[in-house]
């Protein structure tokens, strides 16, 4: 007796909610189709569809009672992938992947609760890498990379609560090294030394308030 009620039950709730689901769309003024779906009662539920006013889908993934979740595409008006990953409970997770509108790379890493979280890379135009490096939950941290659009290392050291810290070293597009010395809290402090291109020593500077003002300007005359 107890079996078949249960099976009522779970059969009534099944034709309960199938008849509230309907099939929904949306569209410009124009009349083009804008987003297509299914909706239970008000909120999105299964795959869905939305598109550019040229027609062209402009992202597809699936609701869960009107929450985003797994692997959802993104794209351009050329229907080119502008980006794809997946998301849980309307958040970004895991790992994703972001394209240029020519389909070239322009970062990817992963996400923890819509925020960026463990290793990155991002990308110049030409795809050589331009920084690589470690986020805990969108702030940067430990170790990072910057490099030249000829792949040569532009800049190597550590990030601390989004800041530069610690010992930094800057290179130029050739392996020279321009300079090097400490960051603490985003700002140069301590001694810093400068140099000519053949690795000579150019001069040591020590960096306080006023002086690092200037710094900037210094260091574009040591480049120079």
């Amino acid at each position: 007796m107890l079996r078949k009620a249960i099976i009522f039950y779970f059969l009534f709730a099944h034709i309960s909610i199938s008849s509230q689901e309907k099939y929904h769309k949306t569209y410009y003024q124009n009349g083009n189709l804008k987003s297509e779906g299914r909706l239970i009662n008000t909120q999105k539920n299964g795959y869905w569809f939305t598109y550019h006013p040229n027609k062209v889908i402009a992202s597809k993934g699936e609701y869960l009672v009107g929450e985003k979740t797994g692997y959802w595409f993104e794209y351009y008006t050329n229907q080119q992938v502008k980006s794809q990953g997946e998301y849980h409970q309307n958040q970004k997770i895991a790992f994703w992947n972001v394209y240029a509108e020519n389909g070239d790379n322009v970062s990817e890493g992963g996400y923890i609760f819509n925020l960026k979280n463990g290793y990155w890379k991002f990308y110049h135009p030409n795809q050589v890498v331009s920084k690589e490096g470690f986020y805990m939950k969108n702030v940067k941290t430990k170790d990072w990379k910057h490099y030249h659009p000829n792949g040569n290392i532009e800049a190597i050291g550590n990030y601390k609560l989004n800041l530069k810290n610690d010992f930094w070293v800057s290179y130029d597009e050739n392996k020279h090294r321009i300079d090097e010395g400490y960051y603490k809290k985003g700002l140069k402090e301590g001694y810093w030394k400068f140099y000519y291109i053949n690795k000579i020593l150019k001069k040591k500077a020590a960096i306080n308030k006023t002086s690092r003002q200037n710094i900037g300007i210094f260091t574009a005359r040591i480049q120079a």
